[in-house]
């Protein structure tokens, strides 16, 4: 599959071995990255934790081989704020759709797996995929409050509210703000 000549993919950069990929990311501070569960030598959970950490805005996106084990590891990527999860089982054309909407910024489907699609998930179940102080801030966010307002307002540092704001919409599935106060109006969570 070559990645290098897609528009919008930029500099690609593959590598063998979680020590290799931990050194190029240190450098090269990606926007996107794919990256294998299975990957040698490599603590995947340290390493989507510090990732999501150091680069807030990456989209990341773990691809994981089709035995359970791995499709559970990747499962938790998207708790730790992966963007989605990827079947490596798929075909290079559907994987290849799948990132470039990750490069055009839209939301990626949270499983693109080999025997179908993505199935359509209701508000209901999307919004009860949210922890109790994930949906204060979903709310909170949809009303119109700053960052700032909403750390003051619950105790916590503007930080941590960006973090859970970053899992509300990933959760979710809205790519943006604006998206997620039009699921905040449409479920009636808020009003205009």
């Amino acid at each position: 599959m070559e990645l290098g000549r897609r528009e919008g993919f930029g500099e690609v950069y593959e590598t063998g071995s979680g020590k290799e990929i931990r050194k190029l990311t240190k450098i090269w501070k990606p926007t996107r990255l794919l990256i294998d569960v299975a990957l040698r030598g490599l603590d995947f959970r340290g390493f989507v934790r510090s990732m999501m950490s150091d680069c807030p805005d990456l989209r990341l996106v773990a691809l994981f081989p089709p035995d359970e084990d791995a499709r559970r590891l990747a499962q938790e990527a998207i708790q730790l704020g992966a963007r989605g999860i990827v079947d490596k089982s798929l075909r290079s054309d559907d994987l290849l759709r799948a990132l470039d909407r990750l490069v055009l910024g839209a939301s990626a489907p949270r499983r693109l797996e080999a025997a179908a699609g993505p199935s359509p998930i209701s508000d209901g179940e999307r919004l009860s995929r949210l922890s109790r102080r994930e949906r204060q801030i979903f709310e909170l966010v949809a009303d119109g409050w700053t960052t700032r307002a909403i750390a003051e307002s619950l105790g916590i540092t503007p930080r941590t509210v960006e973090v859970h704001r970053h899992n509300v919409v990933a959760k979710l599935e809205v790519p943006n703000t604006a998206s997620l106060i039009k699921l905040a109006i449409r479920t009636g969570v808020t009003r205009i």
